[in-house]
This record gives C-alpha cells, structure tokens and sequence, in this order.
C-alpha cells in the first residue's frame, strides 16, 4: 500500500499498518522491485545517505514524501470510458485490471485489492506491474 507523506497520509497509514502487522516506511523518496518485493529507499543520516528498506510482513507499506517521485504531465481527455463487468471478484481467471467498477460487493468479496490513480491510465498499466506483483502475494494474483 502506498500513502503520501503528509501528516495525513504517515497518520492513516500508521494506523492500518498497526491494525494489520504491516510493515510500514515512512517517507521513502524512490521505489524499485527487488526479488518480487517492494524496496522503499529512504534517506538517513541527515540525508548522506539513501537506505534500501524491505519490509518483511506479506502486506508491504510505504509513505513516500511528495514531489519525490517524477511528475505526470497531463493526459488527453478521456471521451468514452468502457465499463465491463466480469461478475463476482473470485471468480478464477478474473483480472481485475480488464475492468471499472464502483460495486461495494465485489469490493467487499476481493481477497485484495490494488488501485492507481487517475493520473495512470491503461496504456500505462504494464509499467506498474511489477509493484502489483510485489504487493500482491502470488496466491492471490489472476492468473498467478
């Protein structure tokens, strides 16, 4: 899971890590997979230094300062936005990256789930891959 390093964001953030054993860092100002797993670098020692930190617990969750990571321009109007719905969420072979939906039980039935932001749009999906992966444990991923 992914929070913004603001007061509100660390706030939030600590709470659900402490409410699921989560391993939580704080402030990291760039992101990398290493091994299927999530790496937070953080700055230490009065920012000498840039510390790789991996977390250890199976739900991995970091709260990365503002501006640290680059910057999207904006993207073109979205004029059509498809909507398809694949039925429950468990169903096997589901991928959930195939479709847009708002209904609280399917949200509610997921074993996890995994969100962007607007400002990531389909075309891009492939480049966040490899965090989905390392934020998702294997036995729970569509299509392993």
């Amino acid at each position: 899971m992914l929070a913004t390093g603001t007061s509100w964001g660390r706030e939030v953030a600590g709470r659900v890590a402490a409410m699921l054993g989560a391993g939580l860092t704080g402030d990291a100002v760039d992101l990398t997979v290493d091994a299927g797993r999530l790496v937070a670098w953080k700055p230490a020692f009065g920012g000498q230094v840039v510390a790789a930190i991996r977390a250890n617990s199976p739900t991995q969750m970091v709260t990365v300062r503002p501006g640290s990571l680059p910057r999207r321009g904006p993207r073109a109007a979205v004029t059509h936005l498809e909507s398809r719905r694949p039925g429950r969420a468990a169903e096997p072979g589901h991928d959930p990256r195939t479709w847009r939906d708002d209904d609280i039980d399917i949200l509610a039935s997921a074993s996890s789930i995994v969100c962007v932001g607007a400002g990531i749009q389909p075309a891009d999906y492939p480049l966040i891959e490899p965090f989905r992966k390392a934020l998702v444990p294997s036995s729970e991923r569509p299509g392993g």
